[in-house]
Formats: structure tokens, C-alpha cells, sequence
């Protein structure tokens, strides 16, 4: 007969509650602590342990079988446990998993924790950082489907208004779940407004430019140039778009105005450093609704 897989973290003795995950590892915690952090698993846990009850010799084992693998599971209890050191964010498997079991069991630090670290992920993000098991367009799906506050959704768009717009369609298709259409179809409005902001500029100042009499090729070259960076705004409309971007101007000696104007990357930075605002339903509340729904089929509590 196969042993059964016992968490190293929360061994056999260490609490009077046996967990079991979806995995089959088994893990053993005390049962306070957990009525403590979930007033869902408190209600659960009074019907086998009365309020105010202390546990003794010969107490019933309770036994509580989720529907969550053991990393969730591991993840979980060590925000419920002062002793133990807090789970790894860059190591977490399941994101998506960890916060649906903190929303399920209301277990409020489960949210707070996780929108820390992705904010602090967030801005090494908009600094060049990249990482396997994060992306913004994760962190914004999240955001609208566990009710993360309104300043950590409008980061995401902040930065997702930056991101290549292939890159964002690629990253978006790869979810587990889809980001919420009214919010997708409001980053696509911010998205535009962004681009037009930047493309009015180059526009503008492509028109008051003066072509070169003695180089007929400038206002074609110049043209065409203006074209194919308007193209890589529509793309990615950043001011890192255009600090990137060059053209040789003129081929004759005579100087020419400079198409990007100095004075635009004060005006741009400025709007790329905002937070965005959000639409009002922002949230995924069909998602909620049917979450909540199914609260009472996600866990079975009983004394053994």
C-alpha cells in the first residue's frame, strides 16, 4: 500500500486539522489559526467544534479535503502561520489557484499579500525586468476578478499601455482566463488616445518642417520615414519609441529642423508616469457571482 505524502513544512503533530490537497499531500495545522484567517472554514469548523471549545486528548482529527493543489495549499497556510517564513512570489506556481482559494475561504491576507509583491513586481517590470511565472496582463486579470484595489488595476494599465501590442495579444492569449471585456476594450481606448497624443505631435511638426531645396530625396526620405515611425508609435507608443528611432535627414549640408522635438519628452513621460483611470465595471462581477455560487462545493470539513 503507497504511503501517503506528508507536507515537510506542516508534518504529522503539528497542528490538530489534517489537510488534504487535490495532489493527496497531506498537511497538519491547528485549527485556530484557521478559524482565525477564514470566517468560511470558522463557520465550517464550529459545526464539528463548538465556539469557544479547546482542543484536548482525544479530540476527533478534522479532516479537510480541497480542491487545490499542495503548493496552493502550502502558500496559503504559511500567510496563516506567524511562525513560518512567507511563500515565495516569483516561485508560485499558481497564482490564479492562490488567490481563488484566499476568495473562496475569505482569507483576507491572501489579497493584500499578493497585491504587494505583484505591485514591487510591477515596477521592477516597467524598469526592464522580466519574469517566467508574471506578467501585467495576468496581474490585470487578477486584479479585475479578486477585487484588488483600484490604484493596483490602474498600475497595470499604466504599464500595459506601453507594452508592444503584439506582445500584449500574445501574453493576453495565453492566460488561463481571459481579461474582462470591458476592461480589455478600455485599455485599447487607452491604447489609441496614447498613440494619437504622440502621432499629433510628430504630425504637427513634420508639416512645419522645411524641405530642402538643394536635396529633392529629403521630403521623400522624410516622408516615408514619418510613415514607418507612426507605424512603430501605433505599435508600441512610448517615448522609448521615438528615443530609439533615427533618421539621416537631409544628404546635402544643409541642416534641417529635427522631426522629434526635444521638448517632447518631458510632455510624454509625464503622461506615460499617470495612473489611468478605470471604467466603472472594471471588475469581473460575472465571474464573482458564479464563484460565490459555488463556494459550498470547493471544500468538505469533517471530524474523523
Amino acid at each position: 500500500m503507497a504511503s501517503i505524502p506528508i507536507s515537510g513544512s506542516f508534518p504529522s503533530g503539528y497542528g490538530d486539522m489534517k489537510i488534504i490537497a487535490s495532489d493527496g499531500v497531506t498537511f497538519y495545522f491547528p485549527s485556530f489559526l484557521l478559524m482565525h484567517m477564514s470566517p468560511v472554514l470558522r463557520d465550517s469548523l464550529n459545526d464539528i467544534r463548538p465556539p469557544g471549545h479547546s482542543s484536548v486528548p482525544g479530540d476527533p482529527t478534522v479532516s479537510l479535503n480541497t480542491a487545490y493543489p499542495s503548493d496552493v495549499i502550502e502558500a496559503i497556510l504559511r500567510l496563516c502561520d506567524p511562525k513560518k517564513e512567507e511563500p515565495s512570489f516569483d516561485s508560485m506556481p499558481s497564482q490564479s489557484a492562490f488567490l481563488e482559494a484566499g476568495h473562496r475561504w475569505k482569507i483576507e491576507r491572501v489579497l493584500g499579500w499578493w497585491e504587494k509583491k505583484a505591485n514591487e513586481t510591477l515596477e521592477k517590470y516597467r524598469m526592464g525586468y522580466r519574469y517566467n511565472s508574471f506578467s501585467p496582463e495576468m496581474a490585470l486579470i487578477l486584479a479585475s476578478r479578486f477585487q484588488a484595489s483600484p490604484v493596483f488595476a490602474r498600475t497595470c494599465l499604466r504599464v500595459l499601455i506601453l507594452e508592444p501590442y503584439t506582445q500584449l495579444l500574445t501574453e493576453l492569449s495565453k492566460q488561463e482566463y481571459p481579461l474582462y471585456p470591458p476592461l480589455f476594450i478600455h485599455l485599447l481606448q487607452l491604447r489609441q488616445e496614447r498613440t494619437r497624443f504622440i502621432c499629433e505631435k510628430i504630425t504637427r511638426r513634420h508639416n512645419d518642417m522645411r524641405s530642402c531645396s538643394n536635396c529633392s530625396w529629403f521630403g521623400l526620405g522624410l516622408g516615408h520615414a514619418v510613415r514607418d515611425l507612426i507605424l512603430q508609435v501605433m505599435e508600441t507608443p512610448s517615448w522609448r519609441t521615438l528615443s530609439a528611432w533615427s533618421f539621416e535627414g537631409c544628404r546635402c549640408e544643409r541642416k534641417n529642423d529635427q522631426l522629434i522635438g526635444a521638448e517632447w519628452e518631458e510632455d510624454i513621460l509625464r503622461q506615460e508616469n499617470l495612473l489611468p483611470p478605470l471604467p466603472d465595471d472594471w471588475q469581473d462581477r460575472p465571474w464573482m457571482e458564479s464563484a460565490q455560487m459555488s463556494l459550498t462545493r470547493e471544500h468538505s470539513v469533517q471530524a474523523e
